[in-house]
C-alpha cells in the first residue's frame, strides 16, 4: 500500500471521528456509542486505537469545554492534519499535497 493510500485511510478516519463527534454533540448517539465509533474508527490506521487514545477520548469527552473552534478544543484535534505533515511516513509526500487531499475529506 502506497504512503498516498495510508494518508487518505487516516484522513477518512478522522473525518469520520469528527462526524461521530458532532452526532454525539447533536444528542444523535450515547456517550458509550461514540467512544466505541471513535475506538472502531482509529483502529483502521496503522497507530491503532491504544491505551493512550482510549484514556484520552474518555477524558475530552468528559471534560473539554473549549468551543469546537478554539486550538484546544477535541473537535479541533481530531480534525487536524499538522501531525501528517510532520510524519515520517508521510515525508516523501509534499505538503501541498497532503493539504489538497485533506480538503477532499473537508479537514483543512
Amino acid at each position: 500500500m502506497s504512503n498516498l493510500e495510508l494518508l487518505k485511510i487516516q484522513l477518512s478516519v478522522q473525518e469520520g471521528q469528527v462526524m461521530t463527534l458532532k452526532r454525539y454533540q447533536n444528542g444523535e448517539i450515547s456517550f458509550s456509542e461514540t467512544i466505541r465509533f471513535l475506538i472502531s474508527l482509529q483502529e483502521q490506521t496503522k497507530e491503532g486505537a491504544g491505551e493512550y487514545f482510549c484514556e484520552w477520548i474518555v477524558q475530552q469527552l468528559k471534560g473539554n469545554p473549549l468551543p469546537n473552534n478554539s486550538s484546544g478544543s477535541f473537535m479541533t484535534a481530531l480534525g487536524c492534519i499538522d501531525h501528517l505533515m510532520e510524519n515520517e511516513m508521510f515525508e516523501d509526500i509534499d505538503c501541498d499535497l497532503i493539504l489538497q487531499t485533506a480538503k477532499e475529506f473537508y479537514l483543512s
